[in-house]
């Protein structure tokens, strides 16, 4: 299951697990992005778009197959200004309610283009655990990262994410989830693995 969750990954296989008896292979690089129809969205594609919302944090979850290390983040920014604040947290089996802090990169000013912030080897077990992804951006119009246009008559669609109002410019070690409530544009992010 990744509850709405779409992947996108590139070559190379890690990661594998057999509880049921079926290998299951993890990239090397794997995109995640939430897991909307093209219904859901205004545009077919992910575009460049402007933050809607200053330090306002957007989770996205994800599932891996089995144990991973962890060795970076990344995300495409079109125009650069103020800071991002990007991350891997868990809902440690809080059921959508709160999620605890495993990396964060602090609040850093993004160069125009891909960004990519160094991970330290963090292993994440895998399995029944949920993740997610945490991006948020200190100032609005004038900084524009590769997201989904949400159409919020459709934004149910987005099973699984979250949002936190306030939350940036530096990300907490603890996050209260809630529920989208507003027209987002919904970053695209890539996550950097290893054998565990």
């Amino acid at each position: 299951m990744n509850y709405g969750t779409q992947y996108f990954g590139g070559s190379g296989s890690l990661g594998k697990g057999s509880g049921t008896g079926v290998s299951m292979q993890l990239p090397q690089r794997l995109f995640i992005s939430p897991g909307i129809s093209v219904l859901g969205t205004n545009q077919a594609n992910p575009g460049v778009v402007a933050v809607t919302t200053a330090n306002t944090a957007m989770l996205n979850p994800f599932f891996l197959p089995g144990p991973a290390k962890l060795t970076g983040i990344s995300y495409v920014t079109g125009a650069s200004a103020g800071t991002v604040d990007i991350g891997v947290y868990s809902d440690l089996g809080n059921l959508g309610t709160t999620a605890s802090r495993i990396f964060t990169s602090g609040a850093l000013a993004p160069g125009v283009g891909l960004n990519t912030v160094a991970v330290p080897g963090i292993t994440l077990a895998g399995g029944d655990q949920r993740y997610f992804t945490c991006i948020t951006g200190s100032t609005v119009t004038t900084l524009s990262i590769v997201s989904y246009s949400l159409n919020p008559s459709l934004r149910i669609q987005l099973v699984g994410c979250f949002l936190v109002v306030g939350a940036g410019p530096t990300l907490g070690a603890s996050l209260t989830l809630a529920a989208i409530t507003n027209t987002l544009a919904w970053p695209l992010i890539g996550l950097d693995f290893k054998a565990a």
